[in-house]
């Protein structure tokens, strides 16, 4: 009797579930996707199963379908009930989750982008009337409200920084960005990002150390890009190395290349984070150290290396330093 009773709340409980999956995937649009049709014919065979199931314990149900244990029962009951009904569902499920997750990961992207670009004007006009205003053309301004409006001062900055590094990498997963390659000396280009960045934290007494050797030689890149690489690079040594450290930068020919190498004295990175560093959002060695960040920097970094016919990676030794390193083509290659 119990074998019954449960025989046939399974049955209610598939009826049910194929009801809903169809009712939600007509209101949600959710039918249009791949995979969908595997999923409902595959519910369908397993209720048909299941109902297959339940009359063999119904003598009254013989003129309506096949009952009993007969060779032809169990075929139509176990084969194409249960095993094509799971088969279908497997199929389904494989092409329609993918589908629903790129969905759902377009969205995301959509809104993030709309914000980014809906943010940036008044972020701007923020950032600009309060930069005016600190530097005291409209005024003298009392200390107290000095203090106060330099840290509106720099948060509107890390805001402005946030919303621009969503929008670079918006442009850079959809082609939108356009590159401006022309040959540039890969020694000035490294020794102007080290100047334009060598006052970057100055409460930590960080010290950019560049000493030229004998390298040198010319790479064809978008020099505007290549400095936000540098600037991404060398702003992540500054966060991560201890007070009164000292970032060290070199540059190493090699098989056609010139290798750009940005080397900290932090921590290092943890073992387990480190297939994530270019991964966007992503954010390693919470440290005390650490001074925060959009996490793309290294991403936007990543991409724009790649677009200019180069590679970036890093290494990295726990407790001791951290190197990232990318890698140009030489020009004329």
């Amino acid at each position: 009797m119990w074998d019954i009773i449960l025989e046939c709340i399974r049955a209610v409980v598939i009826a049910l579930i194929l009801f809903y999956i169809w009712k939600i995937g007509k209101n949600r649009g959710l039918n249009r996707q791949k995979g969908w049709g595997f999923i409902i014919y595959g519910w369908l065979f397993v209720l048909f199963g299941s109902v297959l199931d339940i009359t063999d314990n119904f003598e009254s149900l013989n003129w309506l379908i096949i009952i009993g244990d007969t060779e032809t029962e169990a075929f139509l009951e176990k084969f194409v009930g249960f095993l094509i009904g799971y088969i279908l569902l497997f199929i389904g499920f494989l092409f329609w989750l993918p589908a629903g997750v790129k969905k759902v990961e377009n969205l995301k992207n959509d809104f993030v982008s709309t914000v980014s670009h809906e943010l940036r004007t008044p972020l701007t006009s923020i950032y600009g009337a309060i930069k005016i205003v600190t530097s005291g053309v409209l005024g003298e301004i009392p200390d107290r409200a000095q203090a106060t409006l330099e840290i509106a001062l720099r948060n509107s900055d890390r805001l402005t920084a946030l919303v621009n590094d969503i929008l670079d990498m918006d442009k850079l997963e959809n082609n939108g960005m356009e590159l401006f390659l022309k040959p540039h000396d890969i020694v000035k280009l490294v020794s102007e990002a080290v100047e334009a960045n060598k006052h970057y934290d100055n409460k930590k007494d960080i010290h950019y150390n560049f000493e030229p050797k004998s390298v040198s030689g010319i790479v064809n890149v978008d020099s505007d890009r290549f400095n936000q690489v540098m600037n991404n690079l060398l702003s992540n040594a500054a966060k991560f190395s201890k007070p009164n450290g000292v970032v060290k930068l070199e540059i190493t020919a090699n098989n056609g290349f010139f290798r750009i190498s940005v080397i900290d004295n932090g921590n290092g990175i943890e073992e387990e984070f480190l297939p994530y560093v270019f991964q966007k959002f992503s954010q390693a060695r919470k440290t005390e150290n650490h001074m925060g960040g959009t996490g793309l920097g290294l991403a936007i970094s990543k991409e724009l290396v790649e677009k200019m016919g180069g590679r970036i990676g890093f290494t990295t030794t726990v407790g001791v330093e951290t190197i990232f390193y990318f890698e140009l083509p030489k020009y004329p290659n």
